[in-house]
C-alpha cells in the first residue's frame, strides 16, 4: 500500500501464492488478514506493535488442497469435485469448473472437522491421481 492524501491506496503487487486467497483465508480464521496488518503498520506503526505483541486468536480453521488440471468433461474430475464439495467443512474453490480449479478450501470452527476433511480430500486425490495419472503437484 501506499500513502496518498486521501488515505492508503494499493501499490504494485507482484503476483504470487498469498497474493491470491490465501489473505482472505487468514482474514476468516482469525479475523484478520495480511492486508490489514500491512496498512496497520504503515498507518499506526505503535498499534500495531502493541496488537503485534498480543496473541492472535483462532476464529475457525483453515486446510486446502491443491489439485491436478481436470480435463473439460471428464467424468473423473467431475466425481471428485462431487466428492471434495460434498465434505462438511468444503468452503470453496479457486476457480471455476474443470479444467481451471486449482484449490479446494476446507473452514470450519472444529478443528477436527477440517482435519478429517481434509484426510478424506487428499486420500480422494490420490485415487484419481492413480485413475488418471495426474498429478497436482
Amino acid at each position: 500500500f501506499e500513502h496518498a492524501a486521501h488515505g492508503p491506496v494499493r501499490g504494485t503487487l507482484a503476483a504470487g501464492i498469498c497474493a491470491t486467497d490465501e489473505p482472505l483465508l487468514t482474514r476468516t480464521a482469525i479475523g484478520e488478514g495480511q492486508a490489514d496488518w500491512t496498512v496497520f503498520a504503515y498507518l499506526a506503526p505503535e498499534w500495531f506493535r502493541l496488537r503485534a505483541a498480543r496473541p492472535y486468536r483462532r476464529l475457525r480453521h483453515v486446510a486446502w488442497v491443491a489439485l491436478p488440471a481436470g480435463t473439460p468433461g471428464s467424468a473423473g474430475f467431475r466425481g471428485l469435485m462431487r466428492e471434495l464439495r460434498a465434505l462438511e467443512s468444503q468452503h470453496g474453490e479457486v476457480g471455476g469448473e474443470a479444467p481451471s480449479v486449482t484449490r479446494v478450501q476446507f473452514l470450519h470452527a472444529d478443528e477436527r472437522i477440517v482435519e478429517r476433511d481434509y484426510a478424506a480430500a487428499l486420500s480422494a486425490l490420490e485415487r484419481y491421481e492413480e485413475e488418471t495419472g495426474t498429478s497436482a503437484g
